[in-house]
């Protein structure tokens, strides 16, 4: 398995953009500059010396050469052996709304980010935990099944929008009966499920699906996304704000947390329900609130053993720079064509 030990350099290699960005402007600067001189042809022959050729192997050199350095900062490490390790822990699935009324701005950015937000959080936190990810709007989709591989968890929430849900609505009933399924039917202990909504839900289904899933030993956390007072929902095309949603009626919809709700469904599964308020930590509430779980022991197969391969990488780019200085320095065309024939004329 292959890994980054400091992945946040391969940022930089974004700037090579900008970099290539100015060496064409450079490029179409030094064609208009000829042209004001002269005569193209006659221009180049009075600079023998120089080849555009030469100049854009060397900058593609110079690229490639960048390219390695940064992969090498950010230092890939193979994993050499997948061995099953012991490790203590409960089952955790977050199960994740991702209706349309999570776009709604009464939390910045919107309900949605602070919510993906705050999963990460956790996702920081555990320890020895597994963690399975369900995201639900008009039915529930079970994303992620229950995994100790907290960075594939992290992956599949950056890439989480509405849209990754068909039907709209916020199925909470049918997040909870899917959550039941990923579980383990038989352990009677060792379970949480952690909801994410604005509890925007007009199922009758939810207190009967909440007391299935706390009579299988889960235990139920609530988060409350969003305010009491609500906030109108964004209508978004092809990406672009473009005004509120509005209903079959013409009116504006705004949308409200459904605090009575989720604290309902919270206290039907044995747990507590949260809300975002102003600078707390919600994500050291919850962690806090698993962490007086009982916990069980279990085999997980991972990777171990992982070797540092950053110095092919540097070795490389340190090649390709050499090759580039020579070339530079001695073997370009005009340079090199003037060395053989001074060695000519000394013969």
């Amino acid at each position: 398995m292959l890994i980054f030990e400091h992945s946040y350099y391969l940022y930089l290699l974004f700037l090579l953009i900008p970099i290539m960005l100015l060496y064409y402007s450079y490029l179409q600067w030094r064609k208009k500059a000829i042209l004001r001189v002269g005569d193209s042809q006659l221009v180049q022959q009075l600079m023998q010396n120089f080849s555009q050729k030469q100049q854009n192997q060397q900058f593609g050199l110079f690229s490639f050469a960048y390219i390695l350095l940064i992969i090498a900062l950010a230092n890939p490490q193979m994993g050499t052996k997948f061995e099953k390790v012991k490790q203590k822990g409960i089952d955790f699935i977050i199960a994740l709304d991702i209706s349309q009324s999570m776009m709604a701005e009464d939390l910045k950015p919107n309900r949605l980010e602070r919510a993906k937000q705050l999963v990460g959080k956790l996702l920081d936190k555990l320890q020895g935990d597994r963690v399975g990810l369900v995201v639900f709007a008009g039915h529930a989709y079970l994303q992620v099944p229950l995994t100790t591989d907290y960075a594939a968890v992290k992956t599949t929430l950056k890439s989480i929008t509405t849209d990754f849900a068909p039907m709209q609505g916020t199925a909470i009933a049918e997040a909870i009966q899917l959550s039941n399924e990923a579980f383990n039917k038989e352990d009677k202990k060792f379970k949480a499920l952690l909801i994410i909504s604005d509890g925007e839900d007009h199922e009758e289904e939810v207190e009967d699906a909440a007391e299935e899933i706390a009579g299988n030993g889960v235990k139920i956390l609530t988060v409350g996304v969003g305010s009491q007072e609500g906030a109108q929902v964004p209508e978004y095309k092809e990406g672009i704000k473009v005004g509120a949603k509005l209903d079959e009626n013409g009116e504006v919809v705004v949308s409200k947390m459904n605090a009575a709700m989720l604290a309902e469904i919270a206290d039907i599964g044995n747990g507590r329900s949260f809300q975002f308020a102003g600078d707390v930590d919600e994500a050291r509430l919850i962690i806090k609130e698993l962490s007086g779980m009982e916990k069980k022991e279990f085999e997980d197969h991972v990777f171990t053993d992982y070797e540092d391969h950053f110095q092919w990488f540097l070795a490389a780019a340190l090649m390709l720079i050499i090759i580039d200085s020579f070339y530079l320095a001695f073997w370009g065309e005009g340079k090199a064509r003037s060395f053989f024939l001074r060695k000519k004329d000394e013969m």
